[in-house]
């Protein structure tokens, strides 16, 4: 093919379809759509010369975008993503939609196209992730100085998967509180949940078969217009291997209970006056990731 795309540092977006003529014709792509950062990579689906996928650096969001009409429009498709830098872009050469990200805070997923991601970093590590790319059906992940990791996607959950249950959730504007609890558990259910906040707005998103009750509706986005004061969040997630990802959250009280299972809780640019997780009784198995978080006063127990 002759199609080339190069991105530039002040976030300009170039394209041509002559790109080994004399003179190639270059058309500027970016339009009034994409942000004026860094712009990381440019990733052109394999399957459809006319989807392009362009991320950007700066710890801020939408720094990953889409384009269905090779360039012409442009859609922010950063939705539940970490506030971070995306390094590399890897768009899986046979499956239709998967695709995966490097970013400062690991790896994540998505089967629909950037539509959803995983709500955790799906990578080896919590750790900067400087490229992404298909060799075969094999992902690579270079990391920043922790090594160099490879994955076939086809042979594991990917994108999130996993066997979830139903998750109630509300929010009390009174108390400024957050509240998710486990309804449906067991060892075999795999719960996933991503709470993020983004100005004013707080959105919980669920994953890998997840549900959530919101009153009478289920549904898998929660969102909230919860003002811009620090609020706080109760959860209890009882059975499985459970997950759950806070992302640019500022909380009074952080209170989480894993129970059982091997369960993870990761806090990403967040801002915590008191934080309570408790890992239950088989805490050896849980984990607990902070990057880029504050915390004043841990109340953690049961935490290895």
């Amino acid at each position: 093919s002759d199609q080339i795309w190069v991105g530039h540092n002040n976030g300009d977006v170039f394209s041509t379809n002559d790109g080994t003529a004399t003179n190639p014709t270059w058309v500027k792509r970016d339009g009034t759509f994409l942000p004026n950062r860094y712009c990381e990579r440019l990733a052109v689906d394999p399957r459809n010369g006319n989807t392009i996928y362009a991320s950007f650096g700066g710890f801020s969001t939408g720094n990953i975008w889409k384009s269905t009409d090779a360039g012409s429009t442009w859609t922010d498709v950063s939705g539940n993503l970490p506030a971070a830098p995306i390094n590399g872009i890897a768009v899986h050469p046979t499956r239709a939609n998967w695709l995966y990200v490097g970013t400062e805070v690991g790896v994540f997923g998505s089967e629909t196209g950037g539509n959803t991601w995983s709500p955790t970093n799906e990578g080896p590590l919590n750790v900067a992730v400087d490229e992404v790319k298909f060799v075969g059906n094999f992902l690579l992940a270079v990391t920043h100085g922790r090594g160099m990791y490879r994955i076939n996607p086809n042979a594991s959950t990917g994108g999130g998967g996993g066997s979830g249950g139903i998750v109630t959730v509300a929010y009390n504007a009174g108390t400024r509180t957050l509240t998710l609890n486990e309804l449906v558990s067991g060892t075999a259910v795999k719960n996933t949940l991503s709470v993020s906040r983004r100005g004013n707005t707080l959105t919980v998103q669920s994953g890998a078969g997840t549900q959530l009750r919101d009153g009478t509706n289920t549904t898998t986005t929660f969102s909230r217009n919860v003002g811009s004061a620090a609020m706080n969040i109760t959860s209890n997630l009882n059975g499985g291997d459970d997950s759950i990802s806070l992302s640019g959250l500022n909380l009074n009280v952080c209170q989480i209970n894993l129970g059982p299972g091997a369960d993870q809780a990761t806090l990403t640019f967040c801002k915590v006056t008191t934080s309570q997780i408790d890992g239950g009784v088989d805490a050896n198995t849980d984990r607990v990731i902070r990057s880029a978080t504050t915390i004043t006063n841990n109340q953690d127990v049961r935490i290895p």
